[in-house]
């Protein structure tokens, strides 16, 4: 038989071995397919009196999710005293509510942590774990995390993880877990700014912009900024959970210098006002006589630029993140609870938000 020419049996024999071979890669490719993840939907409550109005209970029960992380406390710096001190604590004008879970929340300045002298660590670790305890008597359910919200830089790091080392021990010996948050900056470089010894991370996925500058476009919720500091989000060596805005206000500029926010009041609101022109830029406005309004008093000429979060852009931001986070659980929390957010987005809009497409 001539070697050029195949018998049937041969040909017969690699069909089968290609076969085999296609099922054998397909196989393969389909386990190497991520799971979805398990996602806990949560919010944060970020108010200093605790009171659930019934347009929040709704989007709690609307959305299935009874978890909130609640800032319980600051922590400031007293120059005064040379301390850190603790500032506007959780107070109760209803009792919390049986079904609800929670997560403490400690906030501490970043100027705390400039000021603060090693020997002081050791103390407010101590005093933050006993205020958390005092103020959760308030609720029926016991707490398993406690998370610490500083935004810290390289010059703090040091002392700032001596903190969280120090709280960790006292947690670790209670069988509570210790979560951070993160900014994008210490996430991109980490090298500098360093990993926090804590067992997971919150990315704070907003504030990306210089709200200081009235050149900025959107400083809450820009994802043009934000695509320039994921590319090292798969490698971060702490679990990970997300944070997502529904954050709207104005910002209001005088002489191209920052003077003041106006909270809830987005473009909206603006458009219909006699005493503003609006600009080229839909989100901005410039004041055509001196005013009074939204509690604030506009000089003529005053620049104002309205921010907010449009629900498409959240979910398309989300998407990036589920890509690109490794953990197989996480939590996505709203931030936050609170009315005058929520009724600019729709019920379904938060579930889909909560049940995003993977």
């Amino acid at each position: 038989m001539s070697p050029s020419i195949k018998s049937p049996c041969y040909q017969l024999s690699s069909f089968l071995l290609f076969i085999s071979l296609f099922i054998i890669c397909n196989t393969f490719s389909s386990c190497k397919q991520e799971a979805p993840k398990q996602i806990t939907d949560a919010f944060y409550y970020w108010r200093s009196e605790f009171n659930l109005d019934s347009t929040e209970k709704a989007y709690l029960a609307d959305a299935d999710s009874n978890l909130l992380y609640i800032r319980f406390f600051d922590v400031v710096w007293n120059s005064q005293l040379s301390e850190p001190t603790p500032d506007a604590p959780l107070y109760f004008s209803k009792k919390p509510d049986s079904t609800i879970h929670y997560v403490p929340v400690v906030f501490i300045t970043n100027e705390t942590m400039q000021h603060i002298s090693t020997r002081q660590i050791n103390g407010l670790a101590s005093h933050i774990f006993e205020k958390i305890k005092t103020i959760s008597k308030n609720f029926t359910h016991n707490y398993n995390e406690v998370q610490i919200d500083c935004d810290w830089t390289v010059t703090t790091k040091d002392k700032y993880f001596l903190l969280l080392r120090n709280l960790k021990n006292q947690l670790d010996a209670n069988n509570i877990k210790l979560s951070v948050t993160l900014r994008l900056h210490q996430i991109k470089y980490s090298a500098r700014t360093g990993i926090p010894p804590a067992d997971r991370g919150m990315l704070m996925f907003y504030n990306m912009g210089d709200w200081k500058d009235p050149q900025t476009v959107n400083s809450i919720y820009d994802l043009r900024i934000a695509s320039e500091y994921l590319s090292q989000l798969d490698k971060y060596p702490l679990p990970l959970d997300i944070a997502l805005p529904l954050l709207r206000w104005t910002i209001v500029y005088r002489n191209n210098k920052f003077l003041t926010f106006i909270n809830y009041v987005a473009k909206e609101d603006l458009v219909h006002c006699d005493f503003l022109n609006q600009l080229s830029d839909p989100n901005k406005f410039v004041v055509k006589k001196d005013t009074f309004a939204f509690g604030c008093a506009f000089r003529k000429n005053d620049m104002l630029r309205s921010e907010t979060c449009e629900f498409s852009q959240i979910v398309e931001g989300e998407k990036q993140l589920l890509r690109r986070i490794q953990n197989p659980r996480i939590t996505i929390a709203l931030f936050h609870l609170d009315h005058q957010l929520l009724n600019h987005y729709s019920h379904a809009e938060i579930k889909k938000i909560f049940n995003p497409v993977q």
